[in-house]
């Protein structure tokens, strides 16, 4: 039984352990801490879970919305410069606006916000967001998604 529970908890996703290349094999720069979610799924890093719950692109804009929560019992800093666009090309952008309520999350507490990027005219493909909150610490979480094509992965 535990077998097969972590066996799926391997299959969907969960936890909080690297897993670079399980389910996008073709992605560029892959780092043995990366951790490689679907849309709506969570990484565990630095003291927080975080979700990327919606991506939404309307021309050349793609934001992205999140919900961060702060698993430590300290304040810990959030902000747009620990998310960051990996566009079709493999050309990682910054974020070109951020909508963060707040700049500390205390302990134990949820945020949602929203990081918006700006692609080039009519880029289409896959794009990976990347969420890396602690400067120091190689773990990224990875999210991927089809501009253009509408779906979401």
């Amino acid at each position: 039984m535990l077998v097969l529970l972590v066996a799926l908890a391997a299959a969907c996703g969960g936890g909080n352990d690297g897993n670079p290349g399980a389910l996008y094999p073709d992605r560029a720069n892959q780092y043995r801490e990366d951790q490689e979610r679907r849309i709506g799924g969570s990484v565990m890093l630095g003291g927080f879970t975080t979700t990327v719950t919606d991506v939404e692109v309307v021309g050349q804009t793609v934001t992205v919305s999140v919900e961060i929560t702060n698993r430590n019992d300290e304040p810990q800093r959030i902000d747009a410069t620990q998310w960051t666009l990996v566009n079709p090309r493999i050309q990682t952008l910054d974020p070109s606006s951020a909508d963060f309520p707040l700049t500390e999350l205390p302990g134990g507490e949820t945020v949602n916000a929203e990081v918006s990027f700006t692609l080039d005219p009519g880029e289409t493909g896959d794009v990976y967001i990347q969420y890396k909150p602690k400067i120091l610490d190689a773990a990224r979480g990875i999210w991927r998604y089809r501009v253009g094509a509408g779906i979401a992965s």
